[in-house]
């Protein structure tokens, strides 16, 4: 879901578009014999040159129009994409770069055929027509770009606010849309009295139309949003007589139509009238109007805010599913493997498959869960840590620092929420053939969880597996054929496990902060920091 208001925008500028050309035509083809002459003629006859009012004045003026609305077509359809394109953001400027010098030349050469006149007059005494054209375009063109420059910069601003990641941001989206499509309905209407006044004078539009389009309906259309955004959600469950709703009623009625009622007074002096009249409008018959479409959509907006987050918290869940390779059949297998390393007193293998026994319980059987006790989240951490340490123990340049304390009471918390977190430093901390260290800490205090990592961080190739091979080799040297064996075997697997990394890469951080959006809006914090040697994390979570 995202605003459109860029769409809206090229909308508004089409309407227009049509308004100007429609308007030129009327104004141009309506002058009589003698208002031609006057306005554009004179100057032909006085140099003793052809003149004719197609060639010279409505396709010039016509297609100056056509020029700049086809330019704006282009900026918002071809140049602004490329130029967001963190890729290539140098593509975009050069094609807008291209699309003002040809305005300026388009522009020009319609300016120059208004300007015709200037070939039969003395060299020395008039400037160049090309030098003049050039300049009048220019000063056309300079203001229009300047101003919508400046709006350019504010209207992506603000979308880039309202769309930023939070759980009410199809909320705020939704408004902008409605907002938008507002604006267009309204600019609409004027459009369609004015070129109706302009092509049919018996269409006339009294007095107090004009005044209902402009000094009613804009603060009727910002009631409106107010009340069904504001207002009326706080009303909740209150009575419309209830003082603090009574209160904020009436002085979001007043605020609206004082700014009103003082242009109208500016404009006829007629004061009380006007101002009882819009009291009693916007009063009695938009709010209304506004609560009785409230309620017929309230409903429907809550449920729809419902299913993002049950779609947020579904895609979540999935991409953890995607990254469990049939967990019932390896369970089994571990069972087995378990069993084996027991009889053959295997010690440590037998504790590092229990551990990952443990692990795949948890996956299979909690994961799913909405929220778990926090102690299994740290006894799923604890085991993920040593697991690593089981790897990592013949190294000696490696060091591995754990601060995992029990929660003190009965915390829950949103499973698979902070080995992600783990499992980052693992994957691009450890490095077997430099020095590297991770440094993990988890604290509880006063309803709230700080969670602290601090790890070397090693930057690998695609692909590459050579820590684990170099591990290998440094602890195989006693025979070269059991190496050989030994690194065939250790580079498949690597190459297996690199390929599974990868295809969990897009699971990772960015999963993370959707689900802490989804579970603790505005109760979280999140702090990553990096450098070229250094990974930084601080996470708090108030509960």
């Amino acid at each position: 879901m995202t605003i459109r208001w860029r769409q809206l925008e090229i909308i508004l500028a089409t309407l227009c578009y049509v308004l100007i050309i429609a308007v030129t035509f009327k104004q141009r083809l309506g002058l009589s014999p003698e208002q031609i002459d006057s306005i554009y003629g004179n100057a032909y006859k006085d140099v003793q040159a052809p003149f004719n009012l197609w060639r010279n004045v409505v396709i010039p003026d016509t297609a100056t129009v056509l020029w700049i609305y086809i330019g704006y077509l282009c900026l918002n359809i071809y140049s602004l994409p490329l130029l967001n394109r963190k890729r290539n953001p140098l593509a975009g400027v050069l094609s807008i770069v291209v699309l003002v010098l040809l305005l300026v030349a388009g522009i020009a050469l319609c300016d120059y055929f208004k300007l015709e006149y200037f070939y039969f007059r003395p060299v020395a005494s008039d400037p160049d027509p090309i030098i003049h054209s050039t300049n009048n375009s220019l000063r056309l063109l300079l203001p229009l770009l300047t101003g919508y420059a400046i709006w350019l910069c504010f209207r992506e601003f603000i979308i880039q606010y309202l769309e930023r990641p939070s759980v009410n941001r199809s909320y705020r989206i939704l408004i902008a849309n409605q907002a938008g499509f507002a604006v267009i309905a309204y600019a609409g209407l004027l459009f369609i009295f004015v070129t109706l006044r302009q092509f049919s004078y018996r269409f006339e539009l009294g007095e107090g139309m004009w005044t209902a389009y402009f000094f009613f309906i804009p603060p009727g259309i910002i009631l409106y949003f107010i009340n069904t955004y504001w207002l009326f959600p706080f009303k909740g469950e209150k009575s419309f007589l209830s003082s603090p709703v009574i209160t904020r009623l009436t002085g979001v009625v007043a605020l609206i139509i004082i700014p009103f009622w003082f242009l109208h007074f500016l404009r006829s002096h007629d004061a009380m009238t006007f101002l009882l009249l819009s009291w009693f409008f916007h009063l009695w018959i938009i709010t209304p109007l506004s609560w009785l479409v409230y309620t017929q959509r309230k409903d429907k907006i809550l449920q729809l805010r419902g299913l993002e987050a049950a779609l947020g918290r579904s895609d979540a869940n999935l991409s953890f599913l995607r990254s469990q390779i049939n967990p019932h059949f390896l369970f089994n297998t571990l069972n087995t493997l378990y069993g084996t390393a027991l009889q053959e007193q295997a010690g440590r293998t037998a504790e590092g498959i229990q551990r990952l026994g443990d692990m795949m319980r948890f996956m299979l059987h909690e994961n799913h869960q909405e929220k778990i006790p926090m102690t299994r989240e740290i006894e799923y951490m604890k085991n993920y840590i040593a697991l690593q340490q089981l790897r990592i123990a013949a190294s000696p340049e490696i060091s591995i620092e754990a601060i995992i304390p029990e929660p003190p009471g009965d915390w829950v918390i949103t499973p698979m929420l902070l080995i992600p977190f783990v499992e980052n430093a693992f994957k691009h901390g450890i490095s077997l053939r430099e020095r590297s260290w991770i440094n993990l800490s988890l604290r509880f205090e006063a309803g709230q969880l700080y969670f602290d990592i601090h790890n070397s961080l090693h930057v690998r190739q695609q692909g590459d597996s050579g820590d684990s091979r170099a591990g290998m080799e440094d602890q195989q040297r006693g025979s070269k054929n059991q190496r050989a064996a030994m690194e065939g075997s250790q580079t498949d697997s690597k190459d297996r496990q690199t390929r599974v990394e990868e295809e969990r890469s897009g699971i990772g951080l960015e999963n993370v902060r959707q689900r802490l959006l989804l579970a603790y809006p505005g109760r979280h914090t999140l702090q990553i920091h990096h450098s070229a040697t250094e990974y930084f994390v601080h996470l708090v979570i108030h509960f």
